[in-house]
């Protein structure tokens, strides 16, 4: 008989085997939102927490995202840290976190890809951008912290957004109720998945009182494309399974 042995930790243990007290050169933060609000509360954000370091600030290859390099010395415990505050991707935090616990000699743990394919970063001038808008960059300064500072900063994202060429993204949601049709409607975005990879798809536990169940489809590249791919559906559904769906198309907001 073959018994398989593990090894118990402890907190204290971990922290001996983690080496968390190695040091990085930046924090790197993905906000996945393509809204100029979000990057300009991580930016001041930033600005406000370490006034002296270097902070670049890029708009993601997809156009759908930023990213917000902080050039300062931290630990990677401090990096976990830091990044939390700032709201990088918290998916991205967690994976970062586990790859790290099982590799302590990671050295790639804060990556931020510059390129995806064709697709490059664009760099953003930050100073070019707020530039002449330092009345409201005053009003942030005296509000920070409080709910006046937020629509402080509101204010100016919607004077400055123009000037940073983000991309919308839309998305069509579908509602519908059973544990057997949620299970047909899997296979079919599955299959339709293999076909063609920019169908990505998610089916939530809906919180509206009509709907048990609401399946999202991502990665549409325009609005026609998710309205589309909604009237598809609905023609799918209803000739095998005579089931009738209202679809509805939005563009998708970060929270």
């Amino acid at each position: 008989m073959v018994h398989n042995t593990f090894t118990v930790l402890s907190g204290d243990d971990f922290m001996n085997i983690s080496n968390l007290d190695k040091t990085v050169n930046f924090i790197g933060i993905d906000r996945d939102s393509n809204r100029v609000f979000d990057l300009l509360l991580t930016y001041f954000k930033a600005k406000k927490m370490f006034p002296k370091a270097e902070i670049v600030a890029r708009l993601s290859p997809s156009r759908r995202g930023f990213h917000i390099i902080i050039k300062k010395k931290n630990t990677i415990l401090e990096n976990f840290f830091y990044r939390s505050i700032l709201n990088d991707d918290a998916e991205r935090i967690r994976l970062n976190m586990e790859k790290f616990a099982l590799n302590n000699d990671e050295v790639e743990n804060d990556l931020l890809f510059t390129s995806k394919g064709k697709k490059k970063i664009k760099e953003l001038n930050m100073n070019a951008i707020i530039e002449g808008h330092e009345t409201d960059i005053k009003d942030i300064e005296e509000n920070w912290g409080t709910n006046n500072g937020l629509e402080k900063i509101e204010t100016l994202s919607k004077k400055v957004e123009k000037e940073i060429p983000t991309k919308k993204v839309w998305i069509c949601s579908i509602g519908f109720n059973g544990e057997a049709l949620r299970e047909k409607i899997k296979k079919i975005c599955s299959d339709t998945n293999v076909k063609d990879e920019t169908f990505r798809y998610k089916i939530y536990q809906s919180y509206f009182p009509k709907y048990e169940y609401l399946l999202v489809i991502f990665g549409n590249r325009n609005k026609d494309q998710s309205m589309q791919r909604g009237a598809w559906f609905k023609k799918i559904l209803k000739k095998e399974f005579n089931v009738d769906i209202l679809y509805y198309v939005k563009e998708k907001i970060e929270t």
